[in-house]
């Protein structure tokens, strides 16, 4: 009896002493590099040793030594459910957060960072960390708005470590749904507030391209030339270097096509045709909607419009006028029909009228045709 006895004393304390090298042991391998091995001596020592304090750390770095996504994030929801105390847990909470935005799973990583969000004992950088996922969330998921919020609590905490990255999600946003003109002003803030670093290289990436949709040639090249300079050795330098090469091309062959495709000065007959109807159509009353009648140069023709798509042409209407364009409307009879014409002018010169459809081209994508109607 005394045998077994002494036996047993021998093993318990052989374990008691194995555990905290068994530790040690895991933490040499992981620091040389070694994370298999890394990971069987975790394993072994919280599997053994669950009440000691070392055993959620153990469970921890067993957790992100490579194992499958699922283990991954059972084993740290065990370590909050089985170690409620743990000093660390928000940092684990935000461990499995990442899993499922790195797994693309979005819903799941809102609904665990929002216990981050929602705590009061959550430090000032966790919080803040975690309205920046939240809102990176929202966005990859197409829900802006919500994004754009969450983006904003970022900002207006004061300087932390993640407002310059949230005022560039921002400017993307604005970039994603269009509106270039608010972006190359937020673009623009985020060059000047933070030179030297990857949020200004992105920014002026994106700034060369709404320069390009623009008609600004000179700062497009400027942008493309200083992300080349200082940037050698990013992937953007080697896109930059690829647009440098084809915006002179891209220039020429536009300026080209509107001036042999679109432009199109009537014969003294058509002007004669035209007078003529215009006449009988302000003889019947039908006179612009939006603008009186003065003399016409030169005028941008964006469309025809039947009744049914009034709608439609007043929308346009209003985007171009917002964005600094002289349009306005016309009620027109063509053949029997009543249309309404939507145009932009009026341009003395051909290369005014020129660079203004360039510019209407390429902001909003529209069928742009330079008529004379003198």
């Amino acid at each position: 009896m005394k045998k077994i006895i002494c036996t047993i004393l021998l093993l318990v304390s052989i374990a008691a002493y194995s555990a905290p090298i068994l530790f040690e042991q895991g933490e040499k391998a992981r620091n040389s590099g070694q994370m298999s091995k890394a990971r069987q001596y975790y394993f072994k020592f919280f599997t053994r040793n669950p009440k000691s304090k070392y055993a959620p750390v153990a469970m921890y770095r067993y957790a992100l030594s490579n194992i499958p996504y699922r283990n991954a994030v059972a084993y740290l929801n065990r370590i909050l459910k089985k170690y409620p105390n743990y000093q660390n847990r928000y940092k684990i909470v935000d461990k499995i957060a990442m899993l499922h935005y790195l797994k693309e799973k979005y819903k799941q990583g809102i609904k665990t960072l929002n216990r981050i969000v929602t705590a009061d004992d959550a430090k000032t950088s966790e919080k803040l960390r975690a309205y920046y996922y939240v809102g990176k969330c929202y966005l990859l998921l197409g829900r802006s708005t919500k994004a754009n919020k969450f983006f904003k609590l970022v900002i207006n905490a004061g300087k932390n470590a993640y407002k310059a990255l949230a005022e560039l999600e921002i400017a993307e946003i604005y970039f994603k749904n269009r509106d270039y003109r608010k972006a190359k002003q937020k673009y623009e803030s985020v060059v000047r507030n933070y030179p030297e670093s990857e949020v200004e290289l992105k920014a002026v990436y994106r700034l060369g391209i709404i320069y390009t949709y623009n008609g600004d040639k000179e700062k497009a090249k400027a942008a493309y030339n200083y992300i080349i300079q200082s940037y050698p050795m990013s992937i953007e330098a080697s896109f930059a270097k690829e647009k440098l090469k084809k915006i002179t091309k891209n220039f020429a062959s536009a300026r080209r096509n509107i001036i042999s495709n679109n432009y199109n000065p009537p014969s003294n007959r058509e002007k004669d045709n035209e007078n003529r109807t215009q006449e009988n159509t302000e003889n019947r009353g039908q006179t612009p909607l939006t603008q009186k009648n003065n003399e016409v140069r030169l005028t941008l023709h964006i469309g025809n419009y039947r009744i049914k798509h009034r709608g439609y042409a007043y929308h346009i209407y209003r985007k171009l006028k917002r964005s600094g364009f002289k349009a306005y409307i016309k009620k027109r009879k063509i053949k029997g029909r009543f249309y309404y014409t939507l145009r932009v002018g009026n341009f003395k010169s051909k290369r005014k009228a020129i660079r203004k459809a360039l510019r209407i081209k390429r902001k909003f994508r529209l069928r742009v045709k330079v008529i004379d109607e003198t």
